[in-house]
């Protein structure tokens, strides 16, 4: 069933299994994995079905660290969320993401790969993706720093494959253009009562929405943000009580690195990452790189246009090749402007792992929105070790392209420098729109905000779901590991009466 928050009276004296907070990945998986439990679940959208002006215009912030986006465009405040200019890349966590890495500050999960390798059949499902054991990838011949990874690509956009099953599931009721604002706690500050809801109109009254449980599952950015501005009880906000909430940010640097000169120019497109004996041995966080083809024909760009001009036409390629075309690259505008380009180099991007710092982070500022919770300042900073990754990574591809006799290697001048300034927004991709770590999972209430299940240290029954729950960030793209940590809540918020004792004995 669906709703505007306008309409919302509706909901005068119903009760929920569950409130979720944010129709993305995480809480479009959340809902449905829950309704196929039985549960009653209410989730709430900010937006509408389509991108609009009014919504979008609560994402306003600046930056005030890197060069980074604008916080503006790098979300996307409608039914769908961050998958609406998701490039669909899949790739779970590596198992030494998971580990204890006495070189990494803070490095370690609560929970290991084990813990969410039973979800992953579910997650294929989900995004529509073949088993990881179709990905081809391997260890190179004489070469014992890396190995060639491999990535699966989804042509899953979850507004459009999952709108129509949320709107006729009578589990779930949907209801769009409701914003949060606020969570009720009970006397002791250790129990949410209700959700505060608001429509965009400014004389409708505001809504409660009552569950037994709720799930933040707003976005890397905004799950801080509003727990950062949910301070009408507590001091500093919810959950915030050791000062973590927007601390550790971190996204995945998707820097051009180094650039290849080829000794034998041709196609080329392969990601290098590290093999399991350079791990062994290594004190390097996790990283990838990428080095694409100098050569872009006429017809292949030609045909990515075509192909790219409808949803028809890219779920046809999907259903031949067995994975979507990539339509944020290329194209015949871009093969104009780059026809005369020296076909001879090409650079090497690098997507590596941040290194945890509690300066690095989000915070509210004094610009409010039309609610009055203060804007966001997004504060990236990478640390002299992440610098340092990105030399060493160059230097093992370079070797490697070297022996290989594919081609020399040079690094970019601004990694060169020992306080290096890396390129911006408007020459460059600093990142890949992956805001994660914001509230990181922790068992020690003095170093995460949610546990190993999710749940807000202190807090018997609020969850979050999203990026913003990493404990590190890896190398790879985020939405798969959402997706799985999505399916393995459900699990647990099902689990009965065990639960709720839990849940009950942390009120105490």
């Amino acid at each position: 069933m669906i709703l505007d928050s306008l309409q919302a009276g509706d909901l005068a004296g119903q009760s929920f299994d569950v409130c979720i907070a944010g129709a993305g990945p995480a809480g479009i998986t959340l809902a449905r994995a829950l309704s196929a439990k039985g549960k009653r679940v209410i989730l709430l959208e900010a937006g509408g079905f389509e991108i609009s002006p009014v919504s979008q215009e609560f994402f306003t912030g600046e930056n005030v660290g890197l060069d980074y986006y604008d916080p503006f465009v790098s979300r996307l405040r409608y039914f769908g969320g961050a998958s609406n200019h998701w490039g669909g890349r899949c790739r779970p966590l590596d198992a030494r993401d998971f580990e204890v890495r006495p070189y990494l500050p803070l490095s370690g999960w609560p929970i290991a790969k084990t813990d969410l390798d039973p979800y992953a059949a579910a997650a294929d499902a989900v995004l529509d993706i073949a088993p990881v054991a179709t990905v081809p990838e391997g260890l190179i011949t004489d070469d014992p720093d890396l190995m060639r990874i491999g990535y699966r690509y989804s042509p899953v956009n979850f507004n459009t494959r999952y709108r129509d099953g949320i709107v006729a599931d009578p589990n779930i009721l949907l209801v769009l253009n409701a914003n949060l604002v606020d969570l009720v706690l009970d006397d002791t500050r250790r129990h949410v009562t209700g959700a505060v809801v608001r429509g965009y109109d400014p004389a409708a009254k505001s809504l409660m929405i009552s569950a037994r449980r709720f799930c933040l599952c707003l976005g890397g950015l905004e799950n801080a943000r509003f727990l950062l501005n949910a301070d009408s009880q507590v001091k500093g906000g919810i959950a915030n009580a050791r000062d973590l909430v927007g601390r550790y940010f971190c996204e995945h640097p998707h820097f051009f690195v180094a650039d290849v000169l080829f000794e034998n120019p041709g196609a080329l497109h392969v990601n290098f990452g590290l093999s399991p004996e350079a791990v062994a041995g290594s004190r390097l966080p996790n990283f990838s790189t990428r080095l694409m083809s100098p050569v872009r024909s006429l017809p292949r760009e030609a045909a990515r246009s075509l192909v790219c001009t409808s949803d028809f036409e890219v779920e046809l390629v999907r259903a031949v090749l067995g994975r979507r075309p990539n339509c944020d690259h290329g194209g015949l505008g871009n093969w104009w402007e780059t026809r005369d380009a020296d076909a001879s180099t090409a650079p090497l991007q690098i997507n590596s792992e941040q290194v945890l710092d509690p300066t690095s982070r989000v915070r509210p500022v004094q610009g409010r929105d039309p609610f009055g919770y203060r804007q966001l300042a997004i504060d990236w900073r990478l640390a002299l070790q992440d610098f340092a990754t990105m030399r060493e990574a160059v230097e093992m591809v370079g070797r490697h392209l070297a022996r290989a006799r594919i081609g020399r290697l040079r690094l970019r001048d601004w990694l060169r420098d020992g306080d290096p300034v890396p390129p911006g927004p408007g020459s460059e991709m600093p990142g890949g729109y992956h805001h994660m770590c914001t509230t990181r999972m922790s068992d020690d209430p003095e170093t995460g905000a949610v546990d190993r299940n999710c749940r807000v240290h202190g807090i018997g029954n609020l969850y979050l779901g999203g990026s913003s729950i990493f404990a590190t960030p890896g190398h790879a793209n985020p939405t798969y590991t959402i997706v799985q940590l999505a399916l393995r809540l459900a699990d647990h918020l099902a689990a009965g009466p065990q639960l709720a004792q839990t849940e009950a004995g942390d009120r105490i």
